[in-house]
C-alpha cells in the first residue's frame, strides 16, 4: 500500500514540475527575457530591424540561427529577408560583433510578431545557450 502511495506522489510531483516548465517557453509573452534587443527603423514602407546581443553575450554564427515574421490587424508583409549575416567579432571570431540589419517590406499599420530561435553566449559565465524569441512590435 505504501509503494502504492508513493508511486502516486512521484507521478503527480512529476506532472507538476512538467507543467510547471512548459508554461515558461514564452509563446504567451511578448517579452522572452533573451539578452537580445531588436531595433526598429521604419522608412515608410521599409522596415529594418536590427538584431544586437547586450554587453557581455554574442550571438554564435555557425548555428541556425532563425526568426520568422507574421502579421496582424491589416499589416501586410510584402518581402523579407530575414537572414543572419554581419561582421565577425576579431577576438571571438565564432561570434558577430555586428549583424547587418533584416529587411521587411509592409503595407498597412498593425502588430508585426517576430518568433524564432536565437543561439547566444554569456561571456562571463563562458556558455552559450539557445534561446526562443517572441516579440511584439507595432507598425
Amino acid at each position: 500500500m505504501k509503494s502504492i502511495l508513493f508511486s502516486f506522489i512521484m507521478i503527480l510531483l512529476l506532472t507538476s514540475c512538467s507543467e510547471k516548465s512548459n508554461s515558461n517557453l514564452g509563446n504567451s509573452s511578448s517579452d522572452d527575457s533573451l539578452p537580445i534587443d531588436i531595433q526598429k527603423i521604419q522608412e515608410g514602407n521599409k522596415v529594418l530591424l536590427q538584431v544586437s546581443a547586450q554587453s557581455g553575450f554574442g550571438i554564435q554564427i555557425e548555428v541556425p540561427n532563425v526568426i520568422s515574421v507574421t502579421a496582424e490587424d491589416g499589416l501586410t508583409i510584402n518581402s523579407k529577408d530575414l537572414t543572419f549575416s554581419g561582421t565577425p567579432n576579431p577576438k571571438k571570431p565564432e561570434y558577430y560583433l555586428n549583424l547587418k540589419p533584416m529587411e521587411l517590406t509592409v503595407n498597412g499599420n498593425g502588430k508585426l510578431l517576430l518568433q524564432g530561435k536565437i543561439f547566444y553566449c554569456d561571456f562571463s559565465k563562458n556558455i552559450c545557450l539557445p534561446g526562443k524569441l517572441y516579440r511584439e512590435l507595432s507598425i
